[in-house]
């Protein structure tokens, strides 16, 4: 036991210190939408609903509600419970990688502390929490996958359970699997009958459960999350097509060492697209592995680039390379160190080492810059507007909260092409065109932290839910809509812009009603040094309540919801 607490002593210490700084950061993390529409999920669906519904509006497979479900229905406290269920999931990934690879001491140190580990992974709750928990397994079980075949495949199958590109990435490698297997017994290396091999057996078996997992998760025709009747790409004109180049370049650094949300420039990416990818090539010539590592990640980038760009799911290619990276990786044979060695020049040796050394110290700074912001800044608007409400006692007033503009009309609409803050606030929209009644993301957003419904204009006409069902609003949920809060009372409090207040309420029945500005949240979602997204969310309350509940009005930029 003493002999190896001494070997792993600075892995210990080094996941304590892990743990620590998660655990800390975590406090201040404010879970954002798409943490709490699993939560929700979890809580609210029947089991019907979990098997052969939600699949189809959310487009992934169910292991990540499967495993909230209990605590969530349990009644435990969001926060805390999703909390400690995700950083539980990725500590297990973390103590598998530093205490059971053979990875360079330096590397199984640094990782952990990673951008997209400690902070995407282990701050954020999502389900990629498992998804590392299930590359770092591949790697275990990858060099003996051939003679004990069964652990390789059941960690694909939990691949295949947690994520949509865990279905595509894993069936990629069982792809390559197959194509090894058949030149096996092409090449007399394997005899016998192949059907009768056990690894096909496992993988016929494999098979059939991805299927049924991707029937599952088909998108259906009503669907705004993905559609299944046109694909999403873009259109083809010189100005998309330098977009897309951009983008497609610029993956290998953005998942690994830059620190901006692609932002280093077309020359930049370039670059270091040729040298990860260089060095990715002679790493898999030498260990054999240059298909099980390219054919994925250019199906993947490819996804990434014209089908689904999102950010986050870089997470998904940096675990890739960290299990190919981790499988393949020979002791003995240290390919980095042999290529900085073969540099002539022993000057330019130590400049070469001391970049490499300096590009994955940028990982952790990435991360630490990221949780600074967190930290100091709401990272979403739902828990401070719940502590608004609740501090101020306002929670059993009637509270609207405003409906999404769709997409499409906010692309129409903007007049350029600038990012700043709310920049629709000024924007003429069609209520009977533009609004998205069936998605109100406060309705979603603030169920968590009460122990009742507070907003009062949610509006799903199938039956109440409190998670987004991502259907498509036709004009005819937008007519059925306004009607039905026409016949209620007016609103007391107002989150951010209602545009149909008017329709719904008529002109002069809301010029009765003067509301003040009486909170606004910025909230900042960091990228590495960068930034996903920012923004602000707005709290109207009627005039004639501010005494009565010791709400005070802030100055104000605009009011969009009465007349003074």
């Amino acid at each position: 036991m003493a002999d190896k607490l001494k070997k792993y002593r600075w892995e210990t210490v080094t996941f304590i210190l892990w743990l620590a700084g998660v655990i800390t950061v975590s406090l201040f993390h404010e879970p954002w939408f798409d943490e709490i529409q699993a939560w929700q999920i979890a809580k609210t669906t029947t089991w019907h609903e979990l098997f052969f519904e939600i699949p189809h509006s959310e487009c992934h497979p169910l292991l990540w509600h499967l495993i909230l479900r209990p605590f969530a229905m349990a009644g435990l406290p969001f926060e805390p419970a999703i909390k400690t269920i995700n950083i539980l999931i990725t500590s297990v990934g973390c103590a598998i990688f530093m205490f059971r690879t053979s990875l360079p001491k330096p590397l199984k140190l640094i990782l952990p502390f990673s951008f997209m580990i400690f902070y995407q992974t282990a701050v954020v709750n999502r389900c990629y929490s498992l998804l590392f928990v299930e590359f770092i397994l591949l790697a275990l079980y990858r060099k003996d996958r051939d003679e004990k075949p069964l652990p390789f495949i059941i960690s694909i199958a939990f691949l295949c359970m947690t994520h949509v590109l865990g279905i595509m990435i894993g069936g990629l490698i069982c792809l390559i699997w197959v194509i090894g297997i058949i030149g096996e017994y092409r090449s007399g290396k394997s005899k016998g009958n192949i059907l009768k091999d056990k690894r096909t057996k496992y993988l016929a078996c494999l098979f059939v459960f991805a299927v049924l997992i991707m029937i599952m998760i088909f998108p259906s025709t009503e669907n705004t999350n993905f559609s299944s009747t046109k694909a999403n790409l873009p259109t083809f004109n010189f100005r998309n097509i330098l977009a897309c180049l951009q983008i497609f370049l610029g993956i290998p650094f953005e998942t690994t060492f830059d620190p901006t949300m692609n932002k280093s420039g077309f020359a930049v990416n370039l670059l270091f697209f040729a040298l990860i990818n260089a060095f990715m090539y002679y790493f898999g010539k030498k260990r054999k592995c240059r298909a099980e590592y390219f054919v994925p990640y250019l199906t993947f980038s490819l996804f990434y680039t014209f089908v689904w760009y999102s950010p986050h799911t870089l997470q998904v290619l940096f675990f890739y390379m960290t299990y190919i990276i981790t499988a393949f990786y020979d002791e003995n044979d240290p390919i980095l160190r042999t290529l900085i060695g073969k540099l002539k020049n022993v000057r330019l040796q130590k400049m070469t080492g001391a970049t490499v050394f300096g590009l994955f110290i940028l990982m952790p700074a990435s991360a630490a810059a990221s949780c600074v912001t967190d930290i100091c800044h709401p990272y979403f608007e739902a828990r401070p507007i719940a502590d608004f409400i609740k501090d101020n006692g306002l929670e059993d007033l009637r509270i609207f909260s405003e409906w999404e503009i769709e997409p499409d009309a906010k692309d129409k609409k903007k007049a350029n092409e600038d990012d700043t803050i709310n920049a629709d606030i000024d924007l003429d929209f069609d209520v009977y065109t533009d609004i998205d009644v069936r998605r109100n993301i406060c309705a979603i957003t603030l169920e968590p932290y009460f122990d009742h419904h507070v907003i009062s204009n949610n509006y799903t006409p199938e039956k109440e839910i409190y998670y987004m069902s991502f259907k498509i609003s036709n004009e005819k949920d937008r007519r059925d809509c306004y009607e039905k809060f026409s016949k209620g009372a007016f609103p007391d409090i107002i989150i951010g812009n209602l545009y149909p207040l008017e329709t719904i309420f008529g002109k002069e029945e809301v010029e009765k009603h003067h509301f003040k500005l009486v909170y606004r949240t910025y909230y900042n979602m960091p990228w590495k040094f960068d930034t996903f997204s920012t923004g602000y969310q707005t709290i109207w309350m009627r005039e004639d309540l501010l005494e009565q509940y010791g709400v005070k009005e802030v100055r104000g930029d605009y009011n969009t919801v009465g007349v003074d």
